[in-house]
């Protein structure tokens, strides 16, 4: 008969909270700003194709009443847990967010795109696709139904866990962001659109159509800038180590992703403010939604 241990010889599990964490070793300056030039300068992923002939599996939710309907809060806020877990966590590259985001504002984001890509408008309330032994299994068929969190500007280029920067989007939309497709009414890869494929999307009656235009180079001009590497030396000294390419990309074209840091630091070079630089425009737009408000509650 096997004894049992000692009082004293007992191991008793570390909760989370007390568990030492373990870092991984932080690159040098050199290292973080090569990888970044790397990045930037890096070839468009090439997405994989959909299985010819390969049945797509029924949608678990066919809308976002359907989704509220067959979930539980409490079942919802676990998921928004793991992604506010991801959002959160440390990177070799660019190490914690300075924010930490809370799994209520995970959910936050997701109401209010009310479960739908923020780029091409799939219904993405699904999990990632998994076996019976629990191991992960391929998701390209149905990438446009798994629900996740996306950073419009990624945290490796100077991205915030901000509610500015934050999106509701589908993974196929979360991981190939070069891809062509990427836009609203896309129906491959699983998606569930409002309507049909073979009819046209119906335009929403309160849609209004917002442009924009990037008027850096003209207030570069305004203020005897003419030259646009000279704009490098200036972001430097305010934080931002960009290369050439990058400088002269900022000024040539208009982002559409813009970090606020980044913006603050153009309007304090240039002694001007965001409207400035920024136009917006919304030709012959119908009238803007009414805001409401509502309070969380926990």
């Amino acid at each position: 008969m096997i004894e049992p241990p000692a009082p004293d010889e007992l191991v008793l599990p570390v909760p989370d909270a007390e568990r030492p964490i373990e870092r991984t070793a932080r690159p040098s300056p050199e290292e973080a700003r090569a990888f970044k030039e790397a990045w930037q300068s890096r070839p468009a992923f090439e997405a994989p194709t959909e299985t010819v002939g390969a049945e797509l599996p029924a949608p678990v939710y066919t809308s976002w009443e359907d989704y509220l309907a067959r979930t539980t809060e409490r079942k919802r806020l676990e998921w928004c847990r793991v992604k506010a877990k991801t959002a959160n966590r440390e990177r070799r590259m660019s190490g914690r967010p300075e924010r930490s985001i809370t799994p209520q504002e995970v959910w936050q984001v997701a109401e209010t795109a009310q479960g739908r890509c923020t780029y091409c408008g799939s219904l993405a309330l699904e999990g990632r696709p998994t076996g019976h032994d629990g191991r992960p299994m391929p998701w390209a068929m149905v990438g446009r139904r798994i629900g996740s969190l996306d950073h419009r500007l990624a945290i490796v280029d100077g991205g915030t866990n901000d509610w500015e920067n934050l999106a509701w989007a589908c993974l196929w939309c979360n991981v190939w962001t070069a891809e062509t497709d990427r836009q609203p009414g896309a129906t491959d890869h699983g998606a569930l659109q409002d309507c049909p494929s073979d009819e046209p999307k119906r335009e929403h009656p309160l849609k209004r159509e917002v442009t924009y235009a990037w008027n850096l180079r003209d207030v570069m001009r305004s203020k005897g800038m003419y030259v646009t590497t000279d704009l490098g030396p200036h972001l430097a000294d305010r934080g931002f180590d960009l290369s050439e390419g990058q400088v002269r990309r900022l000024v040539s074209q208009a982002p559409e992703r813009l970090s606020l840091t980044l913006l603050a630091a153009l309007c304090d070079i240039f002694r001007c403010t965001p409207a400035d630089l920024i136009t917006i425009e919304s030709p012959s737009s119908p009238p803007a939604r009414p805001l409401t408000w509502r309070k969380w509650s926990t």
